[in-house]
């Protein structure tokens, strides 16, 4: 089964089959649910290579929720499910995806855009531009290497870290990763 982007480009698109990942100590706003007229609530498709995968985005209690199910041509099914914080600085909307498995709160972080109310683009961090912001001490962070896997852990405040975002966002967000159709 190929992996759904937003479970691995959230997590191994943005960390893994890139053998690099972006995470931050910090999401980009406070947690709060998403507000009941957003146009990211709902149900959202995406078929790769005869997989399909299928984002169900909502709220749950006093943050964002995301089901991410997936459908393998093979006939087997994986789900995973985030908290997830919504963003907007400058009028781009971000996402903050929080990792279920890690001990400390991490977060991915993604642009993304909705066209014609039926089309979700999402964008995750480009690993080599962080990685570059860090180690020249525009950013706060620290880069790591594990095996086969790089890995930028942003430990920016949130105030620095909008700052961030919002004056490198064409850099930060700069190749689309994966596209959804609204079912609902």
């Amino acid at each position: 089964m190929i992996p759904s982007l937003l479970k691995h480009a959230l997590l191994l698109l943005a960390c893994g089959l890139l053998s690099a990942c972006v995470e931050s100590t910090q999401p980009l706003s406070a947690p709060q649910p998403f507000p009941a007229d957003s146009p990211l609530i709902g149900t959202w498709r995406m078929q790769k290579e005869g997989d399909v995968t299928f984002l169900h985005i909502g709220n749950q209690g006093r943050a964002g929720q995301l089901i991410d199910v997936e459908f393998g041509n093979d006939g087997k099914v994986q789900s995973d499910s985030y908290v997830v914080i919504p963003a907007q600085l400058n009028g781009v909307s971000y996402l903050s995806l929080r990792m279920p498995e890690k001990p400390k709160p991490r977060y991915v972080l993604l642009k993304y855009q909705i066209s014609n109310g039926n089309h979700l683009t999402m964008w995750p961090a480009d690993h080599d531009f962080v990685k570059s912001a860090v180690q020249q001490g525009l950013l706060k962070g620290k880069v790591m290497k594990k095996s086969m896997m790089l890995g930028v852990l942003v430990l920016a405040d949130q105030h620095a870290l909008q700052t961030f975002v919002t004056e490198h966002e064409a850099q930060i967000f700069n190749d689309k990763r994966d596209e959804f159709e609204r079912v609902q």
